[in-house]
């Protein structure tokens, strides 16, 4: 039985590893569609260019858009992690080969998404970003099920690093796609479909606050022992905020208001989400010393 799987977690590494270097190839080439041995794959837009070219009223600023450097970076860092885990005899399933293949998925989605963006097909993008937020939702939920099974039997420095790199990269990936997600629909609404573009703005800005709020509710109560130590939420939600204000404020404009009154409200939950991370861990800290004092004594 262990054999088996060890085998499949070789298996399901693997293959991650080669779908994300091809997805990082692709990436790569997006934004120069007429070079390299992948040109016949694009069409003659850039990823900028076609986000240039939809234009809408809540598009961040392009300097938001390198976060996806840091995205990748954080990804390649729990991909490496995951190959060091074939190299022990124990523990190696903390990453699940079903977040792997979950993410493999997740990569493929992602390079159909680089393809067609170039080709100017805004709506199937739509349709497939909101693919890929979904299954790095699943993923995430993978992650977090496993490590909290596997809490009491892990190494804490396999305990920290799958918190840190695991689930607040994909925490990362998420969050990021799902603001992409809104972002690729209101351009398809807006510009296919008839919307006026203000008002799918505000759609997409109403949908961001009631997830923002609702994922602050859950993980302070139900999924508090699963999400407890994943922070990249908020960060995320700031840094595009900021990045849309940044390119479109206008007083005037609803959208400019609603965008300032979500930002602050994102500021201020994660504040809120630390200071509560930081005195549940202070808590769950001295009840621990306290029941080794109790051992103690009694011993």
């Amino acid at each position: 039985m262990v054999g088996r799987s060890k085998t499949l977690q070789i298996t399901a590494t693997t293959i991650n590893v080669i779908i994300f270097i091809f997805l990082l190839v692709i990436n790569f080439y997006a934004s120069r569609p007429n070079e390299g041995p992948f040109k016949h794959l694009f069409g003659n837009y850039s990823t900028g260019d076609v986000s240039d070219k939809f234009y809408i009223e809540i598009t961040p600023a392009g300097w938001a858009f390198s976060i996806w450097g840091l995205i990748y970076t954080w990804q390649a860092s729990w991909i490496i992690y995951s190959l060091t885990l074939l190299c022990r005899s124990d523990n190696f399933e903390v990453i699940s080969p079903v977040l792997l293949f979950i993410f493999t998925l997740t990569s493929v989605v992602n390079v159909t998404w680089s393809v067609l963006w170039s080709r100017l097909m805004i709506q199937s993008c739509s349709i497939l970003l909101f693919a890929i937020s979904f299954l790095l939702y699943g993923a995430l939920t993978k992650s977090f099920m496993t490590v909290n099974v596997t809490t009491k039997t892990v190494s804490k420095r396999d305990f920290i690093l799958t918190q840190v790199l695991v689930n607040n990269g994909l925490g990362m990936y998420a969050t990021w796609t799902t603001i992409a997600s809104l972002l690729n629909m209101t351009m398809a609404i807006s510009y296919f479909h008839g919307v006026a573009q203000d008002i799918g703005c505000t759609i997409a800005l109403s949908i961001l606050a009631v997830e923002l709020i609702v994922w602050f509710a859950l993980e302070n109560t139900i999924l508090d022992k699963y999400t407890r130590y994943t922070l990249t939420v908020y960060p995320v939600v700031i840094w595009a905020l900021s990045a849309s204000i940044s390119k479109n404020w206008d007083a005037a404009k609803r959208n400019s208001v609603i965008s300032v009154v979500l930002l602050a409200v994102a500021c201020t939950l994660l504040v809120v989400r630390i200071v509560i991370v930081v005195w549940r861990a202070t808590k769950t800290t001295n009840r621990r010393l306290e029941n080794g004092s109790i051992i103690l004594r009694n011993s």
